[in-house]
């Protein structure tokens, strides 16, 4: 029995030393990391500067978002969710189907990098293609 709950101590002891590790590793990156809270510079702030939204050196909505806390129509809301009917399209869905061959064209292009090659062992889809 001793030997049972050595074994869970030092698994929980590893276990939680690696989850302490990697926060300590994701924070560290992303404190360091420039993508993470930099200040925009040369170029990038030139890019960002054309932006509507970035006025007075930081990024402002143009349209007003309102934050609303309350729950009041959170019941109302589920109800009318879990009880729509009549929701069907009002016209037909549109659909594009691809040809097969050009898909496999396409395919084979990709994972051989020569346009046109194919495998002789893949079956036609259409006669003569």
């Amino acid at each position: 029995m001793k030997k049972m709950w050595r074994h869970i101590k030092w698994t929980a002891l590893t276990f939680l030393t690696t989850v302490a590790f990697g926060a300590v590793a994701i924070s560290l990156y992303i404190l360091f990391a420039p993508q993470f809270g930099a200040q925009p510079k040369g170029k990038h702030l030139v890019t960002i500067s054309t932006s509507q939204h970035y006025q007075n050196g930081q990024f402002v909505n143009l349209v007003e978002t309102v934050l609303e806390h309350g729950y009041a129509n959170t019941a109302k809301t589920i109800r009318d969710f879990l009880t729509v009917e009549n929701i069907s399209p009002t016209g037909p869905i549109p659909v594009k189907f691809a040809q097969s061959t050009q898909l496999l064209a396409d395919t084979l292009t990709t994972v051989t990098g020569r346009p046109g090659r194919r495998n002789p062992h893949l079956k036609r889809t259409r006669p003569g293609h």
